[in-house]
């Protein structure tokens, strides 16, 4: 029977199997995706964060737990079961831009397999916009707030907690200062453009 369908295929009576029609392990896939990301998955073809990998990573397990993904074809038509788990989030009390987030993982991979010939269509191209306004509002420290701060903050902290203040930077820029990045000449900061 083997024999037979290839030799059909090869006539032209029976149309040659695509990719995404051969039986492929959601996990198999996953992981040459998540390789791709970090070895050129970023823009300009450098690889992922750190942070972003650990991102994906984490998204596309949970994704494949909470939807029993086993195979490639248990995609197929997983709309409805995507925005379950979604509201089932919400529910929760999680933010739209978290829902985003969320959904962005399964959403980037389906895509990228698409790309790749794992997927026929991307059975998430239909899925809602979320709202992403924030339900915080967020603004500035006063100058009494900020003295009020440091005049508590334990001496280990408040330095940074300065830094921060008078820079700009975020806690993950913060952690990657080093010596090298003091200019004890002008007494300030040398940055990387990185």
């Amino acid at each position: 029977r083997f024999e037979d369908d290839h030799r059909q295929m090869r006539l032209g009576y029976r149309p040659v199997p695509k990719p995404f029609d051969l039986p492929r392990a959601f996990r198999d896939v996953a992981d040459q995706y998540l390789a791709w990301g970090e070895a050129q998955g970023g823009r300009g073809g450098r690889p992922w964060s750190e942070v972003h990998a650990e991102k994906r990573r984490k998204g596309l397990s949970c994704w494949e737990d909470r939807l029993g993904l086993k195979m490639m074809a248990d995609l197929d038509g997983c709309l409805p079961r995507v925005e379950k788990e979604l509201r089932r989030l919400s529910e929760e009390g999680k933010a739209g831009k978290t829902l985003l987030s969320f959904s962005d993982t399964l959403h980037a991979f389906c895509n990228w397999s698409v790309e790749r010939e794992f997927l026929e269509d991307d059975p998430l191209k239909r899925l809602a916009p979320f709202d992403t306004t924030p339900k915080i509002r967020r603004r500035l420290p006063t100058l009494d707030e900020i003295r009020r701060i440091l005049e508590v903050a334990p001496p280990y902290r408040r330095l940074v907690y300065e830094v921060a203040v008078t820079t700009g930077l975020r806690w993950r820029e913060l952690r990657a200062l080093g010596v090298d990045n003091l200019d004890a000449e002008r007494g300030g900061l040398r940055l990387d453009a990185a």
